[in-house]
C-alpha cells in the first residue's frame, strides 16, 4: 500500500467515525426508551458480575494495599522506611511488575 491509500483509508474511518458520532448524539442520546434500556442493562450486568468483581477484589487485596502503602511513604518522601518495614510488600509489588523505587525522591511530581 502506498502513501495516498493510506491516507484514504484514515480519511474514510474519521469520516465515518464522526458520522457515528454525531449519529449517536442526534438520535440516541436523549432517547428516553434508549436510555431505560442502557440503565436496565448495565442494572442486569452488575446484578449478575457483583460476586465476581468482590472476588478479584479478595484476591488482589493484599496487592492494593501494598501499593496504596507505597504511594503512601512516597508521598511523604520516607521509601526507606518502607523498604525496610514492608520488604514483603516491596516483594510483592515487585513480582506483579510494579516499579518500586528506591531512591528516596517520587516518582512523579505531586501537586
Amino acid at each position: 500500500m502506498d502513501e495516498q491509500e493510506i491516507n484514504h483509508i484514515v480519511s474514510m474511518y474519521k469520516k465515518k467515525r464522526e458520522r457515528e458520532s454525531h449519529n449517536y448524539h442526534t438520535n440516541y442520546k436523549y432517547n428516553e426508551s434508549m436510555q431505560q434500556a442502557n440503565r436496565d442493562r448495565a442494572k442486569e450486568y452488575y446484578i449478575n458480575n457483583n460476586a465476581k468483581k468482590k472476588e478479584a477484589y479478595i484476591q488482589d487485596k493484599d496487592f492494593y494495599k501494598a501499593k496504596s502503602s507505597y504511594y503512601y511513604y512516597v508521598k511523604n518522601e520516607k521509601l526507606d522506611v518502607f523498604h525496610a518495614k514492608f520488604s514483603d510488600r516491596v516483594k510483592l509489588l515487585q513480582d506483579r511488575g510494579f516499579k518500586v523505587q528506591l531512591a528516596v525522591e517520587p516518582p512523579f511530581q505531586l501537586l
